[in-house]
């Protein structure tokens, strides 16, 4: 299948295979981690936070940020009123995996993915 890319996300690295499994280092201050702390989840168990307006996404948290449920991970802002339209939350305990990058954001996108802590396999 070729080469994997390697993504750093805040000292977290992730090797995202391409038949959604998914390989989750721990935090490194001194670069990648060692095999023995890896961890291997499918892409299925990441939970999609959508957005149900559009709007200007103004991001309260990053990829790497630890959240807890009902934590706000960003606000969506009518850009003519400048009024929150929409305030999106986590749904669970977790990680930012996934954080969309475009300011602009349509309704029923895909604003954030979350590894939660506690994974069904």
């Amino acid at each position: 299948m070729g080469i994997w890319p390697v993504f750093p996300i805040f000292r977290t690295s992730v090797l995202v295979k391409h038949d959604p499994v998914l390989l989750h280092f721990p935090p490194n201050p001194g670069g990648f981690a060692p095999a023995a702390q890896q961890e291997v989840f499918r892409e299925i168990c990441l939970h999609n936070v959508l957005s149900t307006a559009g709007g200007l996404l103004l991001r309260q948290c990053a990829p790497g940020d630890a959240v807890e449920p009902g934590t706000v991970l960003a606000d969506i802002i009518d850009p003519c009123s400048g009024q929150v339209l929409e305030r999106l939350r986590s749904d669970c305990a977790g990680r930012v995996f996934f954080a969309r990058r475009s300011l602009l954001l349509d309704g029923h996108e895909v604003a954030f993915r979350i590894l939660p802590e506690e994974r069904g396999e």
